[in-house]
């Protein structure tokens, strides 16, 4: 009888059947590839941070590819939905604890959307899902990580985490991350290092910029109600550092309104009452898109006082941005304080630092040349480096390509958030010598509308 040649085994072999190929993806692309992005919640369950990236990646690629979202509904049964084209599945949950789904059948659900996915985007701290990435994928699914941050609350757990997160990084294809700052931060990419690629968020700078005449309306309304208008966008909880503008509104002459549901939200009308600020501080729970960004336009100052590593980039400080609104930041070792410059785009304090956080207000405030002037800049700065256009293009050739899109490092020459490109630089130059009214009136496109 005849033998059959002995197959011999290699890593190189191996590896090859694992990690798809250009052709192979192409080949794919041609019957539009099919997407996943993992994560725990999606808007509108949860707005901002990490749902509000995922729903930006997945507006821009939908017309490239196949976008499905496996996440967990707050609570309640399974629900699947489509929105703007992309299937949404809301996989049944019985609540949260320490920020997570308490929901046995999510990595079920999510393992039954990969087994035919040509990539999961799986977007971290996640355990759920970390298993699913860890054991259950195929050979041939390109398995890319998004590294928002360190598991901060389930921190108990990561002594069992740990080997978890280990088989996931060594599995992943690519890892991406928002700012090269963060690669100190975050120790556990330090062994896989030639696997990440530097992709900055991304924002809308016409959507969030856009005035039509009921938007003009309400914006003129919020001005005559609040002539000096703080505003704080974000989750209630401990390390977005809202009980420290709490703290520091006590010695500022303006009113303050916050924005956002959480767990904190008693625990901060309690802090308000008994420093008797009820009548300069509102809860305004979560808004509407459209009341949000009519808030934000009418603001003088925005504020952004987070506290812990825990927030790594500040998306919501980049929205502000947008609107051309001067930001008050604080000086983490994270992305934060490198989106928008301490004399640039806005102020930066140290964190914790209620006293240092109501003198930059006061400054902008008092100074509307200077407020005016930073929140040009922001607005030049947004739409400079971080378009969406640019965003979706790395953030698509991460997946689909074999090798990432390393050329998307921000550290090498693509103008990133530390640096300024020559238009932004001319912009701000001008911006310190032309007469920056403190220009209240809408932009010409927005009185045209």
């Amino acid at each position: 009888m005849s033998r059959r040649p002995e197959r011999r085994k290699t890593a190189a072999s191996s590896q090859a059947r694992r990690t798809p190929s250009p052709t192979s993806l192409i080949m794919s692309a041609a019957r539009r590839i099919k997407v996943v992005q993992a994560y725990k919640v999606y808007p509108p369950d949860v707005e901002g941070g990490i749902p509000s990236v995922i729903r930006n990646i997945v507006n821009a690629l939908s017309d490239k590819c196949e976008c499905h979202v496996v996440v967990a509904r707050t609570a309640g049964r399974y629900v699947k939905e489509i929105i703007n084209g992309v299937k949404v599945h809301r996989i049944a949950s019985l609540g949260t604890l320490w920020s997570l789904p308490i929901s046995l059948s999510c990595p079920f659900a999510l393992f039954r959307q990969v087994r035919d996915a040509d990539v999961l985007a799986l977007h971290e701290p996640y355990p759920l899902g970390s298993i699913v990435a860890a054991f259950g994928l195929k050979r041939s699914t390109r398995l890319v990580v998004h590294w928002h941050s360190n598991i901060v609350k389930q921190r108990v757990l990561l002594p069992l985490l740990r080997p978890l997160q280990e088989r996931m990084l060594k599995r992943a294809d690519a890892i991406v991350i928002a700012d090269g700052s963060l690669m100190e931060e975050f120790q556990a990419l330090a062994p896989h290092r030639d696997k990440v690629r530097i992709i900055p968020f991304s924002v809308d700078v016409q959507r969030w910029s856009w005035r039509d005449q009921d938007q003009l309306g309400a914006i003129a309304a919020l001005r005559r109600l609040h002539p000096r208008l703080i505003v704080g966008v974000g989750r209630l909880v401990g390390y977005k550092g809202f009980s420290v503008l709490v703290e520091a509104m006590a010695s500022v002459d303006g009113h303050l309104v916050l924005c956002g549901a959480g767990p904190d939200d008693r625990e901060l009308l309690r802090q308000i009452r008994e420093r008797g600020l009820s009548d300069r501080i509102t809860l305004a729970g979560s808004l509407p898109f459209k009341q949000l960004r009519s808030l934000i336009q009418a603001a003088d100052v925005f504020v952004l006082p987070s506290v812990t590593t825990a927030e790594t980039f500040g998306l919501v400080q980049l929205e502000a941005m947008a609107c051309g609104v001067p930001v008050v930041n604080t000086l983490l070792p994270t992305a934060v304080p490198h989106i928008c410059r301490d004399g640039f785009e806005g102020l930066s304090v140290p964190p914790g630092d209620a006293g240092a956080l109501a003198t930059a207000i006061k400054m902008l405030l008092d100074d509307p040349m200077l407020a005016s002037r930073l929140g040009k800049a922001g607005r030049v700065r947004a739409q400079t480096c971080f378009t969406t256009e640019k965003f979706a293009e790395r953030i698509w050739h991460c997946y689909v390509s074999e090798r990432g899109g390393s050329e998307g490092s921000i550290a090498r020459g693509d103008a990133g958030p530390h640096e300024l490109v020559p238009g932004e630089a001319a912009a701000s130059a001008m911006s310190l010598v032309v007469d920056a009214r403190h220009d209240r009136s809408p932009p010409a496109e927005a009185r045209s509308a």
